[in-house]
């Protein structure tokens, strides 16, 4: 690191000459040396200090970002997260206007100089000489750290902007992982042996059937958590594609017996090394990924920094995205997502081009990785809850590329605009040591009448009220519902305890529960879990009753099958090739 006699000698004469306007009281001569002289002097002792208390408060705050880091360097990326501004480091001769080659630099370069001596205008390497950052240290306080803003409760928006959706992805997954794990048992869902990505009818089935849907529903494309739920099962090794069909594997049946959180746990965790899907290629209208060459980095050292950046994050708060942004930015967790940013392009291949200079910004790459794997990632597994709109128009940091004029968005996860780490996400990114379901704080109350509806009484109904609600019986009309017994049935084959929906509707009514609603929760009770599924099962026909009576008694297959009706079989799923195999011995095919 240069002394600053050093740094001000790299200067030339012209931009030395430049300086003296900040050192009006040093007189001497006008050779190279003289003015180095001259500038050195203005900055010696107490004149050191009056020169920085001429300096404003941003261009204050660049000389102590860069005095305390560890290679006095400023930053100017990290800076303008954290202060959401720049410091002005050179200004416009009086009645001239600014260009490269005629400038005053302002004050704040008696502190930062560059490393590069033949282009004084480059402000990616500025530093504060060495010896002149000893002298600094004895008046120039340490900064503040940045702090991650955060808020308990979303801001309101104003009447001409979109309402958010707000979705508690942590009720939600706990909800839909039993789902899923039953569609995977009864063989209901098919993935791409190739890319493991689920099929357009799986997609469909699953934004049917997760609790409250997808994010968005409007067609298959939009889809999110239908189309993440399939990768992550394969990722974690508890499904696999068997011809087109999604399976559960020997890892995955035994994972059935765990508590669902920790097998969520285990998804994230698995999430993080595995290769089958680089959550960038999501970006559709960013071009040129699948280019030849080393074109993408690794994925996982991606998601590791973010993952870090997640542990930052107050647990049960709402966090602005732009803000977690700007906080991984000045905090120095960061990552590059590509090799060669010429190869990237929006819309054309030649004017497209994100290798420009002002074209690659870091929300635009860095930030649409974030938002992909927090919304169809994170929050899939349940980890943070997420408060969105629309992507159409959502975010305009896209608009300044060439041909974007036409797109409503860069990508399907503009729309996230706030997100909160919950208890969840807590207990997957190793913050805590077990998982604690979150408490309702609600102080609403409820009237259950007899005939099974359940009105609002008092107060406001929180989201985890309206959640459970949802899950047990139908909305009618705002804040009245029905317990259906259909639906109570749903949700105790989805692993639901009905002694929460009693304890949550006994806790609401100042009443004792009406005896109809009693004898409505005892009978659902008693017939939601009546029938119990062992396992998916083939129904096989023989073409005659003999050879059904043959295959059931003879040693090689009595033991596979079980006779049901005069000519039918049954057939455990996972033992059809077995059957296959001893039914040749008996001397039968099968087709």
């Amino acid at each position: 690191m240069n002394t600053l006699n050093e740094a001000i000698s790299s200067l030339t004469v012209d931009e030395l000459k430049k300086y003296l306007y900040l050192v009006p009281d040093e007189k001497g001569g006008s050779k190279k040396a003289q003015l180095v002289e001259r500038i050195s002097n203005g900055l010696i002792g107490s004149k050191l200090q009056a020169q920085y208390q001429q300096l404003d408060q941003l261009q204050k705050l660049a000389v102590a970002e860069a005095l305390y880091d560890s290679e006095l360097r400023l930053n100017l990326d990290r800076f303008s997260a954290k202060y959401k501004d720049l410091p002005e480091l050179s200004i416009a001769p009086e009645g001239r206007s600014y260009s490269t080659y005629n400038y005053i630099p302002s004050r704040l370069r008696l502190f930062l100089y560059g490393t590069d001596r033949y282009n004084f205008h480059r402000t990616d390497n500025l530093y504060i000489p060495h010896d002149l950052a000893e002298q600094l240290r004895a008046f120039v306080a340490k900064p503040a750290a940045f702090k991650l803003n955060s808020y308990q409760v979303l801001p309101t928006a104003n009447d001409d902007e979109e309402k958010l959706t707000i979705r508690l992805c942590e009720q939600e997954a706990l909800i839909d992982l039993p789902t899923i794990f039953n569609l995977l048992q009864q063989g209901k869902l098919k993935a791409s042996a190739k890319t493991g990505r689920g099929s357009a009818a799986t997609s469909k089935l699953l934004a049917n059937t997760l609790h409250n849907g997808d994010f968005y529903s409007e067609t298959a494309a939009d889809a999110q958590k239908a189309f993440a739920w399939p990768l992550l099962l394969q990722a974690a090794k508890l499904a696999q594609v068997s011809g087109s069909k999604l399976e559960l594997s020997k890892t995955g049946t035994r994972q059935l017996a765990r508590d669902s959180a920790d097998t969520l746990r285990l998804l994230w965790q698995r999430w993080q090394k595995n290769t089958l899907l680089d959550e960038f290629k999501r970006i559709d209208e960013i071009k040129g990924q699948n280019a030849k060459g080393r074109v993408m980095t690794a994925v996982a050292p991606r998601r590791k920094v973010v993952a870090e950046a997640l542990t930052h994050c107050p647990v049960g708060k709402w966090v602005d995205v732009d803000d977690f942004f700007n906080y991984m930015v000045a905090c120095e967790l960061d990552f590059e997502v590509t090799h060669d940013l010429w190869k990237l392009y929006i819309c054309d291949r030649e004017y497209g081009m994100l290798g420009y200079s002002g074209f690659h910004d870091w929300s635009l790459l860095q930030g649409r990785y974030i938002l992909c794997l927090l919304f169809e990632y994170a929050a899939t597994l349940g980890m943070v809850d997420v408060a969105y709109v629309s992507p159409d128009n959502a975010r305009d940091d896209f608009r300044g590329n060439w041909g974007t004029d036409d797109l409503d968005y860069l990508s399907r996860y503009d729309g996230l605009y706030y997100f909160r780490l919950n208890n969840l996400g807590a207990y997957c990114l190793g913050l805590a040591s077990s998982y604690e379901p979150p408490e309702n704080k609600s102080d609403c109350t409820f009237n259950v009448l007899p005939s099974l509806h359940v009105n609002l009484a008092s107060g406001q109904p929180t989201p985890e009220d309206k959640l459970l609600l949802d899950t047990w019986a139908i909305e009618e009309a705002d804040n009245s519902w029905k317990l259906d017994k259909a639906k109570t049935i749903l949700a105790l084959e989805r692993g639901h305890d009905i002694d929460t929906l009693q304890t949550f509707l006994q806790g609401k009514d100042d009443q004792p529960l009406p005896e109809a609603v009693e004898a409505f929760l005892t009978v659902c009770r008693k017939q939601g879990t009546a029938l119990k599924m062992l396992a998916p099962a083939l129904l096989i026909e023989c073409s005659t009753t003999a050879i059904a009576k043959t295959l059931a008694e003879h040693k090689e297959t009595a033991q596979l099958c079980q006779r049901t009706g005069k000519k039918q079989l049954v057939v455990k799923q996972i033992h059809e090739e077995k059957f296959r195999t001893a039914a040749r011995i008996v001397g039968f095919g099968m087709v």
